[in-house]
């Protein structure tokens, strides 16, 4: 199942973006996107991965974070 640090959650829809529109997505330096949508949001059917770990009841608290880091140009 797909994971997240050292949580996984099961029946996980992944959808790969082959392409996208506009200059934002051709000029960004990054190699993917999680999913962080509202799930009206979402493209599809699909609940969005951290939407549906909550919903698994996997976190003592419906709570998460993440940390952005800087790092060197090219790294």
């Amino acid at each position: 199942p797909p994971k997240v640090s050292n949580v996984s959650v099961a029946n996980q829809t992944f959808a790969e973006a082959v392409a996208l529109p506009g200059v934002a997505f051709a000029a960004a330096r990054f190699d993917g996107v999680l999913g962080l949508a509202f799930p009206g949001a979402a493209a599809g059917p699909a609940r969005p991965v951290f939407d549906n770990m909550m919903a698994t009841g996997i976190f003592s608290s419906n709570v998460f974070s993440f940390r952005l880091r800087r790092y060197p140009r090219g790294g």
